[in-house]
């Protein structure tokens, strides 16, 4: 018997899993991502809102305006209420059965799916977002939960109004523009190439371990590997680089220490949290803060709930 596995709906694999869920935290500065923690996630003791929660509040505070990023899975009054509690703004995937109130529908609302079809082309504007265009509609006003949000309808440029194509995205910063806040979220993506590295250099996909106590320790060890990797690759960014490389502790101090102070206390704290982590599988939730500094560096917090 596996200790901590139960079954999971898998939205990857379209069916229920047996396994374990894990919620992760990555810190990324100026392209450099490092785990920040890793909790292993029991259904028994708290829901995943709960532990997300719980997480946002633990953030690091943001120098200058910060945003937690999620999916449309963590998009609800609970999450929006941490993320404000903590400092940060947000925004986060929306699903399209979420229903709002337009100036001309104020009493019953209606669902964001029926809003996109029932606009014609000319309501939306065509922008460019990571070489992709896209058609955006943006609508400020209450949602259920929420007196005043700003909400982004996007569709594909060719895919307009088909079926499943709507996607939509929320934000508490009612100042940030539609392409502004899809371009924040598409910030989230940084998650992945993390997972497909644990997976293709570190064996998260494929452990061999029954109890709870070893599989900590096996995350544990991976996490660590995971972040000497990354500081001893050569652009401090390409994770399979780092594992050619011989790397220490004194290397990493030595490394800190030609840094600025502040940057210096931050990586340490990185190295030292990590050492405290746990991880394990796909529902992505994503945190970013920037800080305005001589050298306009950014410093961003990223987590996913990743399923197997």
């Amino acid at each position: 018997m596996i200790e901590k596995c139960s079954y999971h709906n898998s939205h990857l694999k379209g069916k229920v899993v047996y396994g374990h869920q894990i919620l992760v935290t990555l810190l990324a500065c100026d392209g450099l991502v490092l785990p920040y923690s890793m909790d292993l996630y029991d259904k028994n003791s708290m829901s995943k809102i709960e532990l997300s929660s719980l997480l946002i509040k633990s953030l690091p505070k943001p120098y200058s305006q910060g945003y937690i990023l999620c999916d449309s899975w963590y998009s609800c009054k609970a999450v929006f209420d941490a993320a404000i509690t903590a400092g940060f703004g947000y925004i986060g995937a929306l699903k399209t059965n979420r229903v709002v109130f337009p100036e001309h529908n104020t009493n019953l609302g209606i669902k964001l799916s029926k809003l996109g079809a029932s606009l014609s082309i000319e309501d939306f504007d065509l922008v460019t977002v990571k070489d992709q265009e896209y058609y955006i509609y943006s609508y400020q006003g209450k949602l259920k939960d929420i007196k005043s949000v700003s909400i982004v309808l996007s569709y594909p440029k060719d895919a307009f109004q088909h079926e499943g194509a709507l996607k939509t995205f929320i934000s508490l910063d009612l100042e940030l523009t539609p392409f502004e806040i899809l371009m924040q979220y598409t910030d989230r993506w940084a998650i992945e190439p993390f997972f497909r590295d644990c997976k293709t250099y570190l064996g998260l996909d494929g452990y061999q371990i029954r109890s709870e106590r070893s599989i900590l320790r096996y995350l544990l060890i991976m996490t660590i590997t995971y972040t000497y990797c990354k500081l001893s690759s050569r652009n401090g960014q390409h994770f399979n680089t780092g594992c050619y490389y011989r790397f220490s502790l004194s290397k990493i101090n030595r490394y800190l220490l030609s840094t600025d102070y502040r940057n210096c206390c931050r990586l340490r704290a990185f190295v030292v949290l990590s050492r405290h982590s746990f991880f394990l599988h796909p529902r992505y939730w994503c945190c970013k803060f920037y800080e305005n500094s001589h050298s306009r560096t950014s410093f961003t917090a990223w987590s996913s709930m990743i399923r197997f």
